[in-house]
């Protein structure tokens, strides 16, 4: 298991929260509106979003998924030895 860091766009926070509210709606059904809402909240922050993962390849393709959405694909921080190109 890895942990990174999720950097996103501030402009797209208002993207991701209606991304949640889609989720709640059920809209989007096969999705975690906690996901949405706390990527929104990281966005605003200018935190990263820290994600756990199996693996590198697993981190760039949760990444790689945010632009399927309309969101910018997120900048990712080196955690624990981590490093990924952006």
């Amino acid at each position: 298991m890895i942990r990174v860091g999720f950097r996103f766009d501030r402009r797209d926070a208002s993207t991701l929260r209606a991304l949640s509210a889609r989720v709640r709606s059920g809209e989007l059904s096969n999705h975690h509106a906690a996901v949405f809402d706390n990527a929104a909240a990281a966005a605003e922050t200018g935190e990263p979003l820290i994600v756990e993962c199996e693996d590198r390849a697993e981190a760039l393709l949760l990444a790689d998924g945010y632009p399927r959405f309309g969101v910018s694909r997120p900048i990712i921080d080196e955690l624990a030895g981590f490093i990924a190109p952006n």
